[in-house]
């Protein structure tokens, strides 16, 4: 349901190609909203039905037309009602996770080198985070309220990122303290 809002929050700052908005979503809201191109494009084609996006096609020399979609004022209104709404406490899925719940069964081992090929990934995030930070937020006290918002919104992915290895380092120091082999093996 939030990615043809996620879809409008983009569309409500610029119109633009369904392929750049594919791109648009991987750089900005697929890092806690993904969704695939079909994903997308499915979903505008929805948007469209129902009012609350709008296209134009536009002609270009040596290459098919392109369609450009725009938010339209029910689109505009659709988002800012969402927005009003009270949002749920998220559920995750994280894989992860359920092999530490079930970690008894395979031993400390095994649970070590996931977690650490773990730790890397949310490093490696983390660390891509700091860097858009650093590349387009370098004077937050400047910033409008958009990009203060888009600011904030990061900030939350760096927080969890940090708060993510902290765990990390918890899990493996326990893990290394008192090894454990899987029962049944």
């Amino acid at each position: 349901m939030a990615l043809r809002f996620a879809l409008l929050a983009i569309l409500s700052r610029e119109d633009t190609t369904g392929y750049d908005l594919s791109k648009d979503v991987e750089r900005s809201t697929g890092f806690f909203w993904n969704a695939s191109h079909q994903q997308i494009y499915k979903e505008l084609a929805a948007l469209q039905n129902e009012g609350w996006v709008r296209h134009t096609t536009v002609e270009q020399s040596e290459r098919p037309a392109k369609k450009v979609y725009a938010i339209t004022k029910e689109g505009l209104a659709a988002l800012k009602c969402w927005a009003k709404e009270p949002s749920a406490l998220p559920k995750g899925k994280d894989a992860f996770l359920v092999k530490m719940f079930a970690g008894d069964v395979v031993g400390s081992d095994v649970l070590l080198e996931d977690l650490r090929r773990q730790k890397k990934l949310h490093a490696d995030q983390r660390q891509l985070f700091k860097e858009i930070e650093a590349r387009f937020f370098s004077d937050v006290a400047s910033l409008s309220t958009r990009d203060r918002m888009q600011y904030l919104t990061l900030r939350r992915g760096i927080t969890y990122e940090t708060t993510w290895l902290a765990w990390c380092k918890e899990v493996e120091e326990s893990l290394e303290a008192e090894p454990f082999c899987g029962h049944g093996e």
